[in-house]
């Protein structure tokens, strides 16, 4: 593929009327979220996971608005990982014991949610993913303990393979034998492929795991070429995952490709790489451009 055809990636969405309407819904919904949650002084409580994912809506959301400011972007996409990584401190706190949050000026005495609800490895990851995005790499160590601790939880062996693999490339896990963990992850996707309830998980790992593996590979190789070659065939490919069925294509997290836009930032940081195509589904100006009024 020549540099001639590789402009830009398209995404799925194509109401974006609708999609105003849904990120205005949700504007209105955090703001009532915060105000209830400062004000009602009865109880202390704070739906960190609720504000948190909203947030994230937003972020996936805004990008394809015009409406939507890059600073905009930004806040939401800063907001969205600071109450993520709060939503996670929690999650590793005792529920005997107070985790305290400070917002809108009232202190809050949050009781602990260790074991109170199951962290869904794939979430977790996108709470990693949304760090390095964000740049705030001092809340890795934070994320990290809940893996360390054993405290994820995996629905099937190719996810744990696939998580591993991925925090191998960022270099937050590091495999002793990498190649061993790739053949393994390979092995349990060819199985996957037999079994007709888990095809479609055998899709998710060759198109979303493998993509982004590929990206990463070529970041450590150090090649700005074959960099840009394998993001555009993982954005390609990440556009196939939430295109699949009906129900993949309406959920908003498909909007932006959350481990991409890590991994894009992983080597904007390192190695100074950019991309030579545009897509909704990587707004990386949200890291390669400085903000409005800000000092250079």
């Amino acid at each position: 593929m020549g540099d001639e055809e590789m402009k830009s990636i398209e995404s799925h969405e194509k109401n974006l009327d609708g999609l105003a309407r849904v990120y205005d819904s949700h504007l209105k919904t955090l703001t009532r979220y915060k105000t209830h949650f400062v004000q009602d002084t009865s109880r202390d409580e704070f739906n960190l996971e609720a504000v948190a994912t909203t947030e994230l809506d937003c972020f996936c959301l805004g990008g394809y608005l015009e409406k939507v400011s890059k600073d905009a972007l930004r806040e939401h996409l800063c907001k969205a990982q600071f109450f993520t990584a709060m939503m996670q401190r929690r999650n590793q706190v005792s529920q005997d014991d107070v985790f305290p949050f400070c917002y809108g000026g009232r202190e809050f005495k949050l009781v602990g949610h260790k074991g109170r609800f199951p962290i869904e490895a794939p979430d977790w990851f996108n709470s990693v993913a949304l760090t390095i995005i964000a740049g705030k790499f001092e809340d890795l160590n934070d994320l990290m303990a809940i893996e360390e601790n054993g405290l994820l939880e995996y629905r099937s062996k190719q996810t744990q393979l696939a998580i591993d693999l991925r925090l191998h490339c960022l270099g937050l896990k590091p495999s002793p034998e990498p190649e061993a963990l790739l053949e393994s992850f390979l092995a349990e996707i060819n199985v996957n492929q037999k079994i007709p309830e888990k095809k479609e998980l055998a899709l998710g790992g060759l198109t979303i795991t493998l993509g982004f593996f590929d990206v990463m590979r070529a970041i450590h190789a150090k090649d700005e070429t074959d960099y840009r070659q394998a993001m555009y065939k993982a954005v390609e490919m990440h556009k196939e995952w939430f295109t699949h069925d009906d129900d993949f294509s309406l959920r908003l997290i498909g909007n932006i490709s959350l481990p991409l836009l890590a991994a894009a930032k992983y080597a904007y940081v390192k190695y100074g790489f950019t991309l030579d195509f545009e897509t909704p589904y990587l707004p990386t100006y949200v890291f390669t451009e400085q903000p409005e009024g800000a000092q250079v």
